[in-house]
């Protein structure tokens, strides 16, 4: 289990963050008009129906084409609204190998396939961060309901993450532990005994804490549904299927999929027994998440290799993922079952399913992703394919991602079906889904509490999303210290000649521009708490930058400057000389202020000059600018070229400002950009070289480097060997200046 220490910090910084995407003009209505929905209430539809958005729910359903007046016009014609659907049954790679910043990502990955409600199956800290950010509008993805971490009756594989209980005292404090923390669900997996079943779901009870989960051989399936267990996977039913007296110890459900003698009881299961199990199941624990897909392709029909490269799930996993999740499917398919048995395998899962629809039960769609080459999104519309297969109706297969679920979770008050007064989560699609349910995948855009994205604008995500994934396991910067006073507020910073102290200023006001400079030192390759540095007085100072001889620092102040007329204060550049071990007074910059104007982004380059940006007293106009060296003093400032040039020349995006890298010759801009999806504003580092006096085209970092957040304030130690940068305001990172390049090449 991750660092909790971490996890409290990234809450701590995630309360104190404005919501950082836009709104879609959110206090707007969105008006989808001439659609057919389809409600899920119960089974019919609604053709050429208005649908009123407002404020992340749904307003109204008309059958008059009357739009509210300024309302944004969604065309539906010709197309079918569902509700956004809920995958049942998923994982993160994050929650293990894959680094956290990349969790985002994942969320928007299902958002891009409709999915709007997700269930975490084996829960993380992070997963309780994620629902708390994505709750309040800070991060763009599916609602998230959390399991607990699994309970497991031992440890097992090289990372596990959960409680082991091998005792009714231990299993209660798991279960005591994962309502503490926050979790919605008790998820039980592998190794139970029935005294630690019988204490979790006691405890559990008492709580008030869903158990859900696998079902173990020394449990069994009637004391599982008995109990009230949601039960995931069908475990428990092969083995309940087996002739009364049979020798055999069980079947093959859970861990024991892998032992071939498990796969001998496929020759003897009574079929007769079907109904019956489904009937108590209705009965004491209807809803049921089957995870056809994965188990099927992982050991029933299995997946060619033509296959798995075929789909596009592949493109987004990394080498190691890839060789990793070869492991195990060569190990099972090396000396895999007969082909009769994997047929029986799979077709006695669906007649399961069908049995449990029939008899009243309420199944719902899980993609058990990311598995075996199946990833999220993309396998929960394979998993109401194989719901079809296995004979639901159309219908039936959409309430398993739809209303099923909604109910389960206590949502359906809220979310689940297409009415007034619940959460705006929907998806348009191109194709009637009760003709065809593949029609699912032809999504013509999602609605995600309220807000709107378009198909060009998912595209546009998945597009950025995959290198991100593709790089996920290549060198990474690296955040310079987690000490408290080195994150929550951290921007751009300067280096002194031989690297070892580190000056950056942060924001003491998060309403007012009150800044101050603070200096961290190097010491046995680890960096001190920041402590102020002393500039002379209390004033608000900013932007500092240390020359590259180490004698003087440049920075911008809110001091008041002589000669300045201005009713209010102006940011404007200012110098200090080395003294000792400090510096002297500050005097202002001759030459180079513009009085009355802000002054910001001030950073000196390699040959000496004064780079900054100028911004007129009514923001209207914006400048960045460079201030040659002439002796001891500076040329009246010009425009920095290398931004002058890249400015306007492109629509998507807008160069804020640039500085020069370790050499003149190589300038890092700041590109911002808007994501098409989410709303989110983005800043990027990009770089343009100098050859034969041009400067090139710009190129943004690689996908390590640049997360779709906010990535800027980009400085260099004095001998060009690292870059740093800010990450979203708050955290200092460092790079290799030949990894840095690397992300390009």
């Amino acid at each position: 289990m991750k660092s909790r220490t971490l996890i409290l910090q990234l809450i701590v910084i995630a309360l104190l963050m404005a919501p950082l995407f836009g709104q879609n003009r959110r206090n707007a209505p969105i008006a989808i008009t001439n659609v057919t929905v389809i409600p899920m209430d119960r089974e019919r539809s609604i053709p050429n129906a208005t649908v009123i958005v407002s404020e992340g729910k749904i307003a109204e359903i008309r059958t008059e084409r009357e739009i509210p007046e300024g309302a944004t016009v969604i065309d539906g014609t010709g197309k079918f609204l569902i509700p956004g659907l809920a995958d049942m049954h998923a994982h993160l790679f994050s929650d293990y190998e894959f680094p956290d910043e990349l969790a985002e990502d994942e969320l928007r990955l299902m958002l891009a396939s409709g999915v709007t409600t997700v269930r975490l199956m084996i829960g993380t800290p992070e997963h309780l961060v994620l629902r708390e950010n994505v709750d309040r509008g800070r991060v763009f993805g599916p609602k998230i309901f959390a399991a607990s971490p699994q309970i497991a009756g031992r440890s097992f594989g090289d990372i596990y993450n959960g409680y082991v209980a091998t005792n009714p005292e231990q299993a209660r404090e798991a279960v005591r532990n994962a309502k503490a923390d926050g979790y919605d669900f008790v998820k039980l997996t592998f190794f139970i005994s029935k005294p630690v079943y019988d204490a979790v779901v006691d405890e559990a009870k008492k709580l008030g804490i869903p158990v859900i989960g696998h079902v173990d051989r020394q449990v069994g399936l009637d004391a599982a549904l008995d109990a009230g267990q949601q039960v995931e996977h069908l475990d428990g039913y092969f083995e309940a299927m087996l002739p009364e007296g049979s020798e055999l110890p069980g079947s093959t459900s859970g861990v024991f999929v892998w032992r071939p003698d498990a796969w001998q009881s496929l020759d003897v299961l009574d079929e007769g027994k079907i109904a019956q199990l489904a009937k108590k199941t209705a009965e004491k624990s209807p809803y049921s998440v089957p995870t056809l897909t994965f188990l099927k392709k992982a050991f029933g029909s299995g997946q060619t290799d033509e296959e798995i490269v075929a789909r596009p799930d592949y493109g987004f996993l990394p080498d190691k993922i890839r060789d990793e999740m070869s492991g195990p499917r060569n190990q099972f398919w090396k000396s895999p079952p007969s082909e009769d048995r994997r047929a029986k395998y799979v077709d006695y899962r669906n007649k399961l399913v069908k049995a449990i629809h029939d008899a009243g039960g309420k199944v719902m769609a899980g993609s058990d992703a990311p598995e075996w080459f199946l990833l999220y999104g993309y396998t929960l519309h394979r998993e109401l394919e194989s719901l079809r297969e296995a004979g639901l109706s159309n219908y039936a297969v959409l309430e398993s991602a739809t209303r099923n679920p909604a109910e389960f979770l206590g949502e359906i008050d809220v979310a689940g079906t297409i009415e007034p007064g619940k959460r705006a989560d929907l998806v348009l699609l191109d194709a009637n889904p009760l003709n065809e349910i593949s029609n699912t995948r032809k999504i013509a855009g999602v609605m995600v509490r309220g807000r709107w994205v378009g198909k060009e604008s998912i595209e546009t995500m998945i597009s950025g999303i995959r290198p991100r994934f593709r790089a996920a396991f290549e060198k990474r910067p690296q955040l310079i210290s987690d000490h408290p006073s080195l994150n929550g507020s951290a921007y751009r910073g300067t280096l002194d000649p031989d690297g070892n102290s580190l000056y950056f200023f942060r924001k003491m006001d998060p309403r007012a521009e009150d800044y101050r400079i603070f200096r961290t030192d190097r010491k046995n390759g680890k960096w001190t708490p920041a402590v102020q540095v002393d500039l002379g007085g209390d004033h608000s100072d900013l932007y500092p930058s240390i020359s590259r001889d180490g004698k003087r620092m440049v920075f911008a102040s809110y001091r008041k400057a002589p000669g300045d007329t201005s009713d209010k204060p102006n940011s404007h550049i200012w110098m200090a000389e080395k003294t000792g071990a400090g510096w002297g007074e500050p005097t202002l910059v001759e030459n180079v202020n513009r009085l009355g104007w802000y002054h910001s982004w001030v950073e000196f380059g390699p040959d000496g000059s004064i780079h900054f940006r100028r911004t007129s007293p009514d923001w209207s106009q914006t400048e960045t600018l460079v201030a040659r060296p002439d002796g001891d003093s500076f040329r009246p400032p010009a425009p920095f070229e290398p931004v002058k040039k890249w400015q306007g020349w492109r629509q998507d995006v807008d160069v804020e400002g640039g500085t020069p890298g370790p050499t003149e010759d190589l300038v890092f801009l700041n590109v911002r950009s808007r994501d098409p999806a989410s709303g989110r504003l983005a800043t990027d580092i990009w770089v343009t070289r100098r050859d034969n006096g041009e400067w090139t085209e710009p190129e943004p970092l690689g996908p390590t480097i640049n997360l779709g957040g906010i990535d800027l304030f980009q400085f260099f130690s004095k001998d060009g060997s690292t870059m740093y940068f800010v990450r979203d305001f708050e955290r200092i990172y460092s790079f290799p200046m030949a990894d840095v390049m690397r992300t390009i090449e």
